[in-house]
């Protein structure tokens, strides 16, 4: 290339990154609004709307980032473009790089803009649910109906939180009440414990997936629906008899046996027993031993966390867990 198309090439490609970064920001801050909107006005999906800002905002940053670094060596490319400069040497190295930083800038483009794919929500729901179905061991020709699964879970969640409001407030404001405001609830007041309160969050999320889910196929797995029948069956029986301590003691105790024994997500519970003999391993190591990924293990730790079955502390530097006694 001439001298000419050198410069008129790289001055244009500065121009171009910088135009296409500030129109990128600006869209994005449009549509992070956007979807944090309809988040918060669905909050069986708030998950979803959460990782998909998520993976925009990080997708951005990637942006920022390269088209900050493609435009200095844009720039230093048209500063160093004299024979007599010093650096003149050093001139293949920057026009080779600003052009990789520009394919690297527009795939990057190309990934924000997929995230922006209206089906993206019911992707990551579907996603959601092959995940948490393959966490539960069950027989793939034994499946349970959607409309059951569903039934149940709403008795459920009403039951939860029209307990939580008869221990701390007004039945009139159970409808406003979130479900996670409920399960702290009862457990402060000892009426489930960490693991329950674990077991009834996956529950939560398998429902918001098969919900969401574009699969057409909306068949429960059996050993899900089970487990969602008899912690119901617990809880209510807990309710029923809750103005009898004593009897309120036993079908408490009832509850907390059940998911102390409770061993159907398997994952959880290698994990569990893994973290109990090395509480120091890394991400990469439970990764690894896992055949996970390395977020997908890191959301697994944060969910056992807020659960109180685990506890993070740092050592040295180090990230160490320790698993609580799952009766508290």
């Amino acid at each position: 290339m001439t001298e000419n198309q050198i410069l008129y090439i790289y001055s244009s490609l500065a121009q171009v990154i910088g135009a296409l970064l500030g129109l990128t920001i600006a869209g994005y801050s449009v549509i992070d609004s956007k979807i944090q909107s309809i988040g918060a006005t669905d909050d069986t999906i708030t998950e979803y709307t959460e990782s998909l800002r998520s993976d925009c905002f990080h997708s951005l940053i990637y942006i920022i980032i390269f088209s900050v670094i493609d435009i200095i060596f844009c720039l230093i490319t048209l500063a160093i473009y004299n024979e007599d400069n010093a650096f003149f040497l050093l001139l293949p190295f920057f026009l080779t790089e600003a052009i990789l930083l520009f394919l690297l800038i527009m795939t990057e483009v190309i990934k924000f803009a997929l995230y922006l794919n209206p089906t993206s929500i019911k992707e990551k729901s579907m996603k959601e649910k092959y995940i948490i179905d393959n966490e539960y061991s069950s027989n793939k020709e034994n499946k349970n109906s959607f409309s059951s699964f569903i039934t149940y879970y709403n008795l459920l969640e009403e039951l939860l939180k029209q307990y939580a409001c008869e221990l701390t407030c007004s039945p009139q404001s159970m409808h406003n009440l979130h479900i996670f405001d409920a399960l702290n609830i009862l457990q402060q007041n000892q009426i489930i414990n960490g693991r329950a309160y674990y077991l009834i969050n996956d529950l939560r999320r398998y429902r918001n997936a098969l919900v969401h889910s574009p699969d057409i196929d909306k068949s429960v797995n059996t050993v899900i629906y089970n487990e969602l029948k008899d912690i119901y069956t617990l809880i209510h029986d807990i309710y029923m008899f809750k103005d009898n301590n004593d009897i309120k003691l036993q079908k408490i105790n009832k509850l907390y046996d059940y998911t102390n024994r409770n061993h159907n997500n398997e994952l959880d519970q290698r994990l569990l027993s893994y973290l109990k003999k090395h509480p120091s391993a890394s991400l990469s190591e439970l990764s690894k031993t896992f055949n996970y990924t390395k977020s997908g293990i890191l959301k697994k730790l944060k969910l056992l966390q807020e659960s109180g079955l685990i506890q993070q502390q740092e050592s040295n530097g180090r990230r160490k867990w320790y698993v609580n006694d799952t009766n508290s």
